[in-house]
């Protein structure tokens, strides 16, 4: 603060009331930036009540999201199990069908592209009834035999081709399931996720909402100080001032009181020399006169 010396009253008064007029502003602002100050905690309050509410419904999304992606991803997993099996099925139908070539004369090779599975078992089935109720030569009963042997191969390698065939086509059967599974689980990820994604958002702003908040209100928190620094040191000042123009108003209400009495001893003086007179004269005096004429005028001077 700075050192102030007025050497009048009107001097200090103006001060004084520059000062109290700041002051009065400085009081206002102040007022005004706290009330300022608890609104933003107030909505600081709203919002934080508000992001608890946006995190309670968030938190199932999270889950249901991820629960949905591990769920879609066992299904993929699944899926390549499946389809490893669909391979290596039909590598075992490539290997029969082809052990199948093998095992037949170019003549029955044209002749089983007619064939079918029942055709084969049908043919078995009469070769043996004809070896049991026919009387044949050896020859026959031997070309016969190996009739039922070659067509036995043929009819077990069609079984497990046939067998195999069947597997592939109900895994076939089941990726499609999974597939037709994995898109209806992906379609319900996308729509909790979209869910999510927008809630999020929202939460997002919020966050970013409250943060600006504080931000301003530490700025605030800021000014306020300065403003209650710069109020003190404006009633310091006052007080310095007020206690500087006390001074002036004792100094001077001393000098008043020292003049009048210098005043009043000269009329006393010359009261005192009127009553003496009048003593010395034999004249008649009033009590007042006798105290003056026998110096006694400690009372009139006080």
């Amino acid at each position: 603060m700075s050192e102030l010396e007025p050497t009048n009253t009107s001097e200090i008064n103006n001060k004084i009331k520059d000062l109290l007029d700041s002051r009065k502003n400085l009081v206002t602002h102040l007022k005004s930036l706290n009330k300022k100050r608890l609104d933003m905690r107030d909505e600081i309050n709203t919002i934080t009540s508000q992001l608890g509410e946006h995190q309670a419904d968030l938190e199932p999304l999270y889950q249901q999201v991820g629960d949905l992606r591990k769920e879609r991803q066992v299904l993929i997993n699944e899926k390549k199990e499946i389809w490893t099996k669909i391979n290596d099925a039909n590598e075992g139908i490539k290997s029969t069908d082809s052990n199948n070539k093998e095992q037949v004369s170019k003549t029955d090779r044209r002749f089983n592209k007619k064939e079918n599975f029942k055709n084969v078992s049908k043919r078995i089935k009469e070769i043996e009834w004809k070896l049991q109720t026919e009387q044949l030569t050896r020859q026959e009963e031997k070309q016969l035999i190996d009739n039922i042997k070659s067509l036995q191969i043929k009819y077990n390698e069609w079984k497990k081709s046939t067998s195999a065939r069947k597997e592939v086509s109900g895994l076939f059967k089941k990726i499609k399931k999974i597939g037709s599974n994995i898109d209806t689980i992906e379609e319900s990820r996308k729509t909790a996720k979209a869910s999510l994604d927008e809630k999020k958002i929202v939460f997002d702003t919020k966050f970013k909402q409250r943060e600006k908040l504080f931000s301003e209100m530490n700025g605030f928190n800021d000014d306020i100080q300065e403003l209650e620094t710069t109020l003190k040191s404006n009633s310091k000042e006052l007080q310095v001032l007020k206690s500087q123009r006390n001074e002036i108003f004792k100094s001077i209400k001393s000098v008043s009181k020292s003049e009048i009495l210098k005043k009043k001893k000269v009329i006393l003086e010359k009261e005192k020399s009127k009553a003496k007179e009048k003593l010395e004269s034999g004249q008649s005096l009033s009590f007042d006169e006798l105290r003056l004429a026998y110096d006694d005028d400690d009372e009139y001077l006080t």
